[in-house]
């Protein structure tokens, strides 16, 4: 045998290969020089079927080159041939690949299996070529070449016919003396050892897998993880001060645990770099939301693969200028549609719902009318008066969620080219965050220090003039450039669509819907208050005391657009104070059509009067009505309750007196106890004497007595006697009241 992974026996030949069969690949016979080597060409990984990778060599070679592998050219008659470097390939490609080759290295070596090797020997090659990969240093190197020895010197023994350990110490003689033709990678590693080493790595081999041959390696702890205090207090500072330095940490843990032995600066300074590393994206989110979203939130699949035409969607967002103009530092105000990318800017002073109507009007004129809009919920935009644009033009608004930018990502790509493509060039520009701020500052001093006087460091610009470079910007660089979300330039994409896209027809109505919404007014007898003015109108004549909804002119402070309640318009009004317009011209016309408003509403009264019944006739048809409806209703019987009343009673009596024979009169036991009771009320009366809480307690007796003996007599008590001694005669005051008065009578 010659080539890598030969084994020179003398007087040994290697037995013949079995054919290649369903359940043994044709490169089994070379697995273990195809795992020695370093370079390897997309035809072997296709040859290897690898189940995690492509099935063909082309589009091997495309993730090849999307993973940027490493390769090295070779030349020959077929042209040139790229090898790729197994190491260059990323680490979930390399385990597949060993996943691929461990159930024939064994054999590869020479060592005949009567079986294949079970599942969950697979699981353990592969949980060990994880492992393996994820070690330091030279550690892979030593294990994969202390693996390739064993496999050797197991092909070596069977084929000698001497296991054990002299079959080890001869391989050993051997290896040493260059008889076995290993890889140069492995005698770089490996140069010599002796049986007992060889039969160790066999046995670890055969228990732990290949990572068990890379040494004792135990990553070394640090101090600060070996004691659970001082790792929960130093993540408990990063949690609530994520940019706090390594000599602040150290500081800190000593002063809040003196008793403990605190690891040096320095070794604080390695753990909190290693901490950071290992909880890379739990300290991006410490250290900035927006920032760890931006970094590492998932966003798989494609924004905006539900927009298949021209203005389906729109986004708008607002973000502050950059730029130090003359005027101040004003706020960009960004639109851009979806599907072709083409967007609109404004320079305005604040994010105001003004300015997004301003920005919509433009981009209206330019695009047309879209079907939807996202925004998020600042004020501006969920404001009355933008809202009811959006209403009113039939555009469906889209509210993102608070602190979302990733709802809206395409206007914030759009910032970001608008930034780095034009913003980052021009003269005043102040820097993304603080850290450019303070260098654009450092550079403007130090340019100050070498200026020579009467120089200037930098002409800024002003917002009519940075809004013009914008325009240019946009219509003339921006839509003409390719974009890569859509694979050509705005301006083509847009050209290119087919469909019907909504116009405006009437300008001018656009301005008016745009107008700033005065809120709802009262017509008065004097007009209209607006802003500290009083606008009047011929047509409002005829709406005094209704309400009305106001919109001002923004190119002329004298005049108003009034619509009524429904939206309906009716008259622009003007201010004579600051139109100059004649108001008792004005105010004749409001009479004259509020005089011709009246008597046609009194004509058409007048006509609906006519044929309408009057007087009796309207009575009898009324109440023949209420017959009629009467007749169609049955009524089901309902349960009756008695209601009664002393006075109904009484009544009662006095109405059937003729009747029935009269109530038989009291008795004169009845009377008698009458009397008896009267003067147990006046004795107590008389007892009680000026003590008022007696009294009061008297008094109530007595009024219990006296409705006892009514009671008893056969009167019936009012409804409010008869509530209050209902609970009043159950009291002990007046149980004890009624023995006394009983007992007086007892003994008379």
């Amino acid at each position: 045998m010659s080539g890598p992974g030969a084994i020179a026996v003398s007087g040994i030949s290697a037995p013949d290969k079995a054919a290649p069969t369903a359940d043994r690949p044709a490169w089994a016979d070379r697995a273990l020089e195809l795992q020695s080597r370093d370079l390897w060409t997309a035809a072997e990984l296709a040859e290897l079927a690898v189940p995690e990778l492509p099935g063909t060599k082309r589009r091997i070679l495309d993730l090849l080159e999307r993973e940027r592998v490493p390769f090295e050219a070779e030349r020959g008659n077929g042209g040139t041939t790229h090898r790729y470097i197994i190491t260059g390939m990323p680490r979930w490609m390399r385990i597949a690949i060993a996943r691929r080759l461990s159930p024939w290295l064994a054999e590869a070596a020479g060592l005949d299996r009567p079986t294949p090797p079970a599942a969950t020997d697979l699981a353990v090659a592969a949980a060990s070529q994880q492992q393996l990969l994820t070690m330091p240093g030279k550690l892979p190197l030593r294990a994969d070449s202390r693996a390739w020895i064993v496999r050797s010197f197991e092909a070596w023994s069977r084929l000698a016919g001497l296991p054990g350990s002299r079959g080890a110490g001869r391989y050993c003689d051997a290896y040493a003396a260059g008889q076995v033709a290993a890889p140069d990678w492995v005698r770089a590693t490996v140069r010599d050892m002796c049986a007992k080493s060889l039969l160790t790595w066999q046995r670890i081999l055969a228990r732990d897998g290949v990572k068990g041959l890379a040494g004792a390696y135990k990553p070394k702890q640090a101090q600060i993880d070996l004691d659970g205090d001082l790792a929960s207090t130093a993540e408990g500072l990063i949690h609530d001060q994520p940019h706090l330095s390594a000599r602040a940490l150290f500081d800190a843990l000593v002063a809040l645990w003196p008793e403990r032995k605190v690891p040096s600066p320095r070794a604080v300074e390695r753990w909190l770099a290693a901490w950071k590393a290992q909880h890379r994206q739990l300290f991006a989110h410490l250290e900035s939301p927006d920032a760890h979203r931006s970094r590492f939130r998932p966003a798989f699949g494609r924004a905006g693969s539900d927009i298949i035409r021209l203005n389906q969607r729109w986004e708008a967002d607002s973000t502050p200028g950059d730029l130090q103009l003359v005027d101040g530092r004003y706020t960009v105000l960004g639109l851009v549609d979806v599907w072709s990318r083409r967007a609109r800017v404004l320079v305005w002073p604040t994010s105001s719902a003004e300015g997004g109507g301003l920005l919509l009007r433009k981009s209206l004129l330019d695009f047309g009318i879209p079907e939807e809009i996202g925004t998020d919920n600042g004020a501006d935009y969920v404001s009355r008066q933008y809202t009811r644009v959006l209403s009113d033009l039939g555009i469906h608004q889209h509210l993102a969620p608070k602190f979302s930018p990733e709802k809206k990502p395409f206007i914030e790509r759009f910032f970001g080219s608008f930034s780095r493509g034009l913003v980052e060039l021009l003269p005043g520009y102040s820097g993304h965050n603080v850290a450019q701020a303070a260098a654009i500052r450092s550079r403007t001093s130090f340019a100050k220090a070498l200026m020579t006087p009467g120089a200037t460091t930098g002409v800024k610009l002003t917002a009519a003039e940075f809004q013009a470079i914008c325009d240019r910007w946009l219509t003339d660089y921006y839509e003409n450039r390719e974009h890569s979300g859509i694979g050509t330039t705005p301006a083509l994409r847009a050209a290119s669509f087919t469909g019907q896209v909504k116009r405006l027809p009437d300008e001018r109505a656009l301005d008016v819907l745009l107008a700033p919404l005065a809120g709802r007014r009262t017509v008065t007898k004097k007009g209209l208050r607006v802003d500290g003015g009083t606008f009047i109108a011929g047509e409002l004549g005829s709406h005094v005391g209704a309400a009305v909804e106001v919109r001002r002119d923004p190119a002329d402070l004298g005049r108003i657009f009034v619509f009524d309640a429904e939206g309906c318009f009716l008259c622009v009004a003007y201010d004579p104070d600051r139109t100059g317009i004649d108001p008792q011209a004005v105010a004749q016309a409001a009479k004259r059509l509020a005089a011709q408003d009246l008597l046609a509403a009194r004509r058409r009264i007048r006509e609906a009067a006519k044929g309408a019944p009057k007087g009796a006739a309207l009575a009898e048809a009324i109440i023949e009505s209420g017959r009629r409806q009467a007749g169609q209703v049955v009524a089901f019987p309902r349960p009756a309750a008695p209601h009664s009343t002393p006075a109904l009673t009484e009544h009662g009596r006095a109405a059937r007196a003729d009747e029935a024979p009269q109530a038989p009169m009291r008795t004169i036991v009845d009377e008698e106890r009458s009397r008896r009771f009267a003067e147990t009320e006046r004795a107590r009366a008389d007892k009680a004497g000026g003590n008022a809480a007696r009294a009061e307690k008297e008094a109530r007796t007595l009024r219990g007595l006296r409705l006892l003996a009514a009671e008893e007599a056969g009167a019936d008590l009012a409804p409010d006697d008869a509530a209050w001694f209902g609970r009043y005669r159950t009291t002990p005051e007046f149980r004890s009241a009624l023995h006394f008065a009983r007992e007086g009578k007892s003994q008379g």
